[in-house]
């Protein structure tokens, strides 16, 4: 049984709540105290493991499963928009249904700024919007830093969109920066957790072995395989690297199950990061929990995270910078970082935590507010 309201593709993902668990949404009376109950959530998300993509949107569900010891009760609905663009259509019919069905929710938990604008279909019920990554909000440029004109209006639409919402969550001060001055006070600033348990240390000689890498040859670490993330920039600087280590390799982990991933990550020597846009890039809080050295352009919350971390370098968004932040780090392999002790903040059940207090100040805010219009520089309501 998984979380899912309703059955994707994936055979092992039918029902509707936490297994084992009777959701508080059938049980509990309407009128207590969202303090004296569990809480009910729904979550509205276009992302999520499925059978054609079984790592798309993991890190949500992680998040959501990591809610499980605390008093919250989630149902979980799935726009599997890569199957059918109908099944936006038809979760927006069923976002019309929850203002007329008789199990109240607490909050509407949209993942995505497209499942914030299907979620504001329905109106009994206050929207909690997590902003993903940096494309919902800062755009998503290409290896030559253009942002396409369908990724410009999104953007602007999401930007407006988010006063309408009773609360909002970025991945980074950054993102937090582009909503409208008005909506700043009610938004909160939290990236997804890491699953420590999974991403862990174990020794680089028998994760290699697994892998059937080579014991003798430095090895660099590329997470990712879109264009903003760079790939270009990072064949560039090792290419550079070579010239002081010559057996170099890059390696790049992309389509990779999650499960693996900690694996690649302890067998490699540095993590190079080059994205022109990001939000709270995952794979270095990942690394960190792995005690993976870093070598990153100055993008997203990357900076804040590594910060005061051994072996963990930010270098200008060039390849020779690079290249020589890449070859200071190896002089140390294979040394490891401290990263893992200074990144318990950002374990799931840190970040749970965190989490349930906002959907409890959510779920108190729409009594407290009324959506609030975009004004003029005169104060005036712009229609």
């Amino acid at each position: 049984m998984s979380l899912l309201e309703q059955p994707p593709t994936h055979p092992a993902v039918e029902g509707s709540q936490m297994p084992g668990r009777t959701p508080a949404a059938e049980v509990d009376p309407p009128s207590r105290s969202v303090h004296e109950r569990a809480l009910r959530v729904f979550v509205l998300t276009n992302m999520w493991p499925n059978e054609a993509y079984p790592s798309y949107g993991v890190w949500i569900e992680s998040q959501m499963r990591s809610l499980a010891p605390r008093r919250v009760s989630l149902r979980v609905h799935f726009v599997n928009g890569h199957k059918s663009r109908r099944a936006y259509l038809r979760s927006a019919f069923r976002m019309v249904r929850l203002n007329f069905e008789a199990v109240r929710y607490d909050v509407v938990h949209a993942q995505s700024g497209y499942s914030g604008a299907l979620a504001l279909l329905q109106r009994r019920i206050p929207v909690l919007t997590s902003f993903m990554g940096s494309c919902d909000l800062l755009g998503d440029p290409g290896a030559d830093w253009r942002v396409p004109v369908k990724s410009r209006v999104e953007t602007a639409i999401f930007r407006q969109m988010s006063r309408w919402f009773d609360g909002t969550i970025t991945m980074s001060a950054e993102m937090e920066r582009a909503l409208p001055a008005s909506v700043r006070a009610r938004n909160s600033v939290l990236p997804h957790g890491v699953d420590r348990s999974l991403f862990r240390p174990i020794p680089q000689t028998g994760a290699r072995e697994r892998l059937g890498w080579s014991h003798a040859d430095p090895i660099v670490l590329f997470v990712g395989h879109t264009e903003n993330k760079r790939f270009d920039l990072a064949v560039k600087a090792v290419a550079l690297a070579r010239a002081e280590y010559p057996n170099l390799q890059l390696k790049q982990c992309a389509h990779v199950p999650q499960p693996e991933v900690p694996l690649w990550m302890n067998a490699a020597d540095v993590l190079v990061v080059t994205s022109n846009v990001e939000g709270s890039p995952n794979m270095v809080k990942e690394a960190m929990a792995c005690n993976l050295p870093i070598v990153s352009v100055d993008v997203g919350d990357v900076r804040d995270v590594i910060e005061g971390t051994r072996r963990c370098r930010i270098a200008e968004r060039d390849p020779q910078a690079l290249a020589d932040a890449l070859c200071e780090v190896l002089m140390d392999a294979p040394q490891r970082t401290d990263g893992r002790s200074r990144s318990e903040h950002l374990a799931l059940p840190a970040i749970a935590d965190r989490l349930v207090s906002i959907y409890h100040t959510t779920a108190e805010a729409r009594t407290s507010r009324a959506v609030e219009l975009p004004r003029t520089r005169r104060g005036q309501v712009r229609r």
